[in-house]
């Protein structure tokens, strides 16, 4: 994705962000892809530009359209709510399966040191048989 100052040539109808649906002004800077015809806010570009640099399992598009940093509120999995975000070296490793966190996507709780990885939470809810678990 490069940089654009400008909107783009030949685009039709509104911008919108890739990562939070949301629309944006063409006419501030945002990163555009001029082969897949996708284009992103410059504030939603650090997290997912930041995972797309490492060779993770099912790579950063397995998380497209996902906001980051939005929480996820279930007490039969954590008593207190999740955000969804990318692991960073200081949030140590799963406290399910042990694995680092580092740049894997997690769920980190706002209130106590818990962190999951998204694969041990998927699991934890099937389960635990939660119905409205985070996907």
């Amino acid at each position: 994705m490069k940089l654009s100052y400008f909107p783009i040539e030949n685009h039709m109808g509104d911008y919108f962000c890739e990562i939070c649906e949301e629309e944006f002004n063409p006419e501030l800077t945002f990163y555009h892809c001029r082969e897949c015809m996708q284009s992103i806010h410059t504030a939603c570009a650090p997290s997912i530009l930041r995972y797309e640099t490492y060779a993770v399992y099912g790579g950063v598009h397995r998380y497209v359209n996902v906001k980051f940093g939005g929480t996820y509120n279930n007490t039969e999995v954590h008593p207190h709510p999740l955000s969804f975000d990318q692991g960073v070296e200081s949030d140590g490793q799963c406290g399910k399966c042990g694995r680092s966190l580092h740049c894997k996507m997690i769920f980190k709780c706002l209130t106590c040191e818990f962190v999951i990885c998204y694969d041990c939470m998927e699991r934890l809810c099937k389960e635990s048989k939660v119905t409205d678990h985070p996907r």
